[in-house]
């Protein structure tokens, strides 16, 4: 193996926004690989961390439910976008345009460029950044060199306890 290879494989891979939006298309396939990224195959209950649990047929209230506990629970379950009725694919978006802006980007132009309002387009950038300096744990694509696209609070409810104090 030659030095190249091994630098080709220590840097973080690259996703620009072409490849972010082919890989994104639709709120679906956010779901499908937020879940995948959060649960890893097996589905676990935020509450009572029971493996026990079972798809919902009409995911009404919330597409899972704990055969122990007795809760329904989502992949926003106990993350920075809980209690929001944004799209997740408006939260990735927004995110990610977050990581690729070296300088930041504004709520303004945030706002404009997912289609929200400007005070909508603070609360996300809030809250995101909110989880960013929490340190959660890692989801969403690498980018631009930075491996952060997304962090959820998965790992540390209480933090997710602060944030929603604090805002």
């Amino acid at each position: 193996m030659n030095g190249r290879d091994s630098n080709e494989a220590a840097k973080p891979k690259v996703l620009g926004l072409f490849q972010f939006l082919r890989k994104f298309p639709n709120e679906a396939t956010v779901v499908t690989y937020l879940e995948t990224k959060r649960w890893k195959g097996s589905v676990i209950c935020p509450s009572c961390d029971s493996d026990q649990t079972v798809r919902v047929q009409n995911s009404k209230p919330m597409p899972w439910r704990c055969r122990s506990c007795l809760r329904y629970f989502s992949v926003r379950t106990e993350t920075v976008m809980e209690e929001s009725k944004l799209p997740l694919l408006k939260w990735l978006t927004a995110a990610y345009l977050m990581t690729c802006s070296l300088k930041g980007i504004s709520s303004i132009q945030l706002a404009k460029k997912i289609g929200v309002t400007q005070k909508t387009a603070w609360f996300l950038e809030h809250r995101i950044r909110a989880a960013f300096a929490a340190g959660d744990k890692l989801l969403g694509p690498e980018v631009d060199q930075v491996r952060i696209s997304w962090y959820l609070s998965l790992v540390q409810p209480e933090a997710y306890g602060q944030l929603r104090e604090g805002i």
